[in-house]
């Protein structure tokens, strides 16, 4: 992966970004579907993201956008952060600024209440959360420098990874055994493709079914001479794959973001406003019907699984959220540092909530970083959150100006980081290697395109 592979030519020269940024996605989608997974594994990734991004920083210059230059500079603030997190400090610094009493008198017991010491309580796991970074900086490095041609096949790839975890979960789920999962510590009996975990399998589902959609309609793929019917017909069987799928996960929230898509999906198909809300209606109708004949043709065993689990009397979410609230206060300004909750929340969990389930996250991504990073994480976060909303305003702008079907992929990847975005406040996505990745590719599929001449082709006459 040098130069040669990114310069620009006559020939097929010029996907050379496109192909080395799918082949990043996929070993991140072979080897990351597993939240503090094998080291080997997420090694191979690792290394060919810096590969990935050695060659899109060597070979092509910077974009110079606004929202792209705030975007980089997000990138490096956060960086900065976990580094700082991981620089020694001496003994009497460190106590000053740490505000866990108990870590302060366990050291100070054990004679170890000297010397110098990261911020952080474990530095390994923030080791690791800065190793994270790599191959979503790099991708999104790669996507934000392509055209919009370039840039469907990005969608069209992600759809294809997809489809294939939908298929291969539905192939579990029918199997009923492990022997096609590709972890050991899995959801036993639920279609989980790639990853360990049902949510993250549902997510990706979602976002699948969502690029789907988006390269169907997209002006930048020639389909050949396929129609608006076949197109649709299409988008209608691959729909019923990824409805399945989701359902095969058993996922709540999977079940009630796949509403989200498939309203988005509808909308994205009509273009004036007087149709509009027949077609949600429609859609919703629609959803409903697939759903339930899904669950119909599974014997109703996952639909039925699926639903008992919504209300239950387990949920430990409701006991984790309100005492990592409580703790945020008390830890405020600076964290407890980076990759330290699970070790602080079983020092400071209650004995009477202490069971046999073990609590590996706050399972609320907001409230785990505001944790763990203090005001700093806050602010970074708030960022964050405000350059996605920026750059999803000046998408969804486009896309409903003039007849309300341009910039497709970009509207339907604004309503896939929306997806991604929302499960995050109740579960973690974004702690896999295959997801950050994913969000990252879509994250660049919003930002403005350079100027050039495949962008201004005309979208399909429907």
């Amino acid at each position: 992966m040098n130069q040669a592979l990114f310069s620009k030519g006559n020939d097929g020269s010029r996907d050379g970004p496109v192909f080395a940024s799918l082949f990043v996605i996929a070993l991140a989608v072979l080897f990351g579907g597993q939240g503090n997974g094998s080291a080997v594994r997420e090694m191979i990734v690792q290394l060919a993201a810096i590969a990935l991004l050695v060659a899109t920083f060597k070979a092509r210059k910077p974009p110079s956008n606004q929202l792209i230059r705030a975007s980089y500079w997000l990138i490096i603030s956060i960086f900065g952060l976990i580094i700082l997190h991981l620089l020694p400090l001496p003994f009497v610094l460190w106590e000053f600024l740490h505000p866990v009493p108990v870590a302060q008198q366990v050291l100070s017991e054990l004679g170890l209440g000297y010397g110098w010491r990261p911020f952080t309580l474990v530095p390994n796991e923030a080791f690791d959360n800065l190793l994270l970074m790599i191959p979503p900086v790099a991708i999104f490095a790669a996507v934000v420098r392509m055209d919009g041609t370039q840039r469907a096949k990005i969608a069209l790839g992600i759809s294809a990874v997809a489809l294939l975890s939908a298929v291969l979960g539905l192939l579990q789920y029918a199997g009923g055994t492990t022997t096609l999962h590709m972890y050991t510590a899995t959801n036993r009996g639920f279609g989980v493709g790639f990853f360990s975990n049902r949510n993250h399998q549902a997510d990706l589902m979602i976002v699948g079914w969502l690029t789907t959609a988006a390269v169907l309609g997209s002006p930048h793929l020639r389909m050949g001479s396929m129609g608006r019917g076949m197109r649709l017909g299409i988008l209608a069987a691959l729909s019923g794959v990824f409805v399945l799928a989701v359902l095969a996960t058993g996922s709540r929230g999977g079940l009630a973001l796949a509403l989200v898509a498939w309203l988005a999906i509808v909308t994205s198909q009509v273009g004036d406003f007087g149709k509009r809300g027949l077609a949600i209606i429609a859609g919703f109708v629609a959803f409903l019907f697939a759903a339930g004949s899904g669950a119909l043709l599974s014997g109703n065993r996952i639909f039925a699984a699926t639903l008992s689990r919504f209300g239950g009397d387990d949920e430990m979410r409701f006991l984790i959220w309100p005492r990592t609230i409580d703790f945020i206060g008390e830890t405020l300004p600076f964290g407890i540092g980076i990759g330290s909750f699970v070790d602080y929340y079983k020092a400071k969990q209650p004995l009477a909530e202490v069971g046999p389930k073990f609590i590996n996250s706050a399972h609320n991504e907001y409230l785990e970083i505001a944790l763990e990073a203090g005001l700093p994480g806050i602010i970074l976060m708030l960022a964050g959150l405000g350059i996605l909303a920026w750059a999803a305003v000046k998408v969804l702008r486009q896309g409903i100006g003039r007849d309300g079907t341009s910039q497709r992929i970009a509207v339907l990847a604004v309503f896939a980081i929306l997806v991604l975005l929302i499960h995050s406040s109740f579960d973690y996505p974004l702690r896999t290697t295959t997801l950050v990745v994913i969000f990252a590719a879509l994250c660049g599929l919003i930002m403005p395109k350079p100027h050039d001449s495949g962008d201004r082709l005309k979208r399909p006459p429907y």
